[in-house]
């Protein structure tokens, strides 16, 4: 038991001179170009920091919590002392190093006290940080004000608002839970906010292929408006804009399947042999129309609106409400038949209230999935109005040509299952 004991202090104190000696290092390495006597604390001194750490831990179990916080406090004094004498001498107002010597402190004391695992994650999250300063601080010169706001909103309906909600059924037949439609809420948010970043990483100049599939991810409807709008200007690349809207709504079909997998996994299996058949028959079409060809202008940037913003988030929140609402009274009114009515409709505006909806509803699962077909061939029509009207003759040709391919092999792979 003794031997089991000592082993454990010694690799708690092997962790803390590690932890020190990586920290260190990292210092070292940033302040690399200044004199010896200018430096705050090197890889010598934040190795014995964490000796120091892993020193005090040690005591504090044999003479109290009380010795330990007063040795932190005297810590604190010591690197506030430096820091002044610092300050004066060369203006520099930063603390990133006296963080850091503080962090390296405690790590080093709950790595002889049990917390091994954390104290060795803790510390490789902070030399990343130390590290990448210049992407972080190049991040923040090009983050936009609205964007993070966009980000700020969303962590609010997700941190904030959801662990708030009750996750009980109410109204009509139960059909009504805050806390799963505000899940859901914060999953088509999540997704289109992740399209929109990767889209502002990836660039929408880099090609019509990288944006229409990107764009997919936030919008597809977004982008075949965008793609539209375009090929009236365009002549050169009308059907390399074709091909991309095609393609962007590939990205949709792909993103039903994950939404129907999150929410209720039994109707994948009804649902993977259509959408998959539809999805594969969209990339096919998408990527025959661009033949291989590169536009020779760029491509068009997509005003995608930020799907994170608060009211964006409560509009489709009372649109499910709605959609919610009218599948229980169409199903108790109308049957299972009326379900497809109403999917009918849904699929006019957007593809995935209703699919949502349907994931969530009582239903036999022939009548669901037939409820998602209908939804998402409606919604693929759709976009061949937009085009029609939008766009130009020739791209709704082609866009029309290629979703009539797409609905006629659903509507194959539904008979069929």
């Amino acid at each position: 038991m003794l031997e089991s004991t000592a082993l454990e202090l010694l690799s708690g104190f092997g962790l803390a001179l590690a932890i020190g000696l990586l920290v260190g290092l990292e210092r070292g390495w940033h302040t690399r170009d200044q004199s010896h006597g200018l430096r705050i604390a090197g890889i010598r001194t934040f190795a014995l920091i964490g000796l120091l750490g892993a020193t005090w831990g040690l005591l504090a179990d044999h003479l109290g919590d009380v010795l330990l916080g007063f040795a932190f406090l005297g810590f604190c004094a010591l690197l506030l002392t430096g820091y002044i004498a610092g300050l004066r001498r060369t203006k520099d107002y930063g603390m990133t190093t006296e963080i850091a010597a503080l962090l390296t402190f405690a790590l080093g004391v709950a790595a002889v006290q049990g917390y091994t695992a954390l104290a060795a994650a803790a510390a490789v999250v902070m030399v990343g940080l130390l590290s990448f300063k210049p992407p972080m601080h190049g991040l923040i010169q090009h983050i936009k004000r609205f964007e993070l706001e966009a980000l700020i909103r969303f962590l609010l309906i997700s941190v904030i608002i959801l662990p708030a909600l009750p996750n009980a059924g109410y109204g009509p037949g139960a059909a009504l839970n805050p806390f799963q439609m505000w899940v859901m809420v914060v999953l088509i948010s999540g997704l289109s906010f992740a399209g929109y970043i990767t889209i502002r990483i990836a660039g929408p100049r880099k090609g019509i292929l990288i944006t229409s599939l990107l764009g997919g991810l936030a919008s597809s409807t977004a982008v075949t408006v965008g793609f539209s709008r375009l090929g009236r200007r365009t002549v050169a690349v009308r059907p390399i804009l074709a091909g991309g809207i095609v393609l962007a709504n590939t990205v949709m079909f792909a993103r039903i399947l994950v939404v129907v997998g999150v929410f209720n996994s039994t109707l994948v299996p009804l649902l993977a042999p259509t959408i998959g058949l539809m999805t594969v028959i969209c990339l096919v079409m998408g990527l025959l129309l661009i033949r291989g060809k590169t536009a020779t202008e760029p491509s068009p940037p997509l005003e995608i609106r930020d799907p994170t913003e608060i009211i964006t988030a409560i509009k489709f929140g009372v649109f499910l409400v709605v959609i919610f609402l009218l599948s229980y009274y169409v199903k108790l009114w109308l049957g299972e038949g009326g379900l497809y009515g109403l999917a009918a409709i849904s699929g006019l505006a957007d593809v995935d209230a209703i699919t949502l909806a349907i994931s969530q509803a009582t239903l036999p699962p022939e009548v669901a999935a037939m409820g998602v077909v209908i939804a998402a061939t409606v919604n693929t029509v759709i976009k061949t109005m937009i085009v029609a009207v939008a766009g130009e003759r020739s791209m709704a040709i082609r866009v029309g040509a290629a979703f009539a391919a797409v609905i006629t092999a659903g509507l194959v792979g539904l008979l069929a299952v």
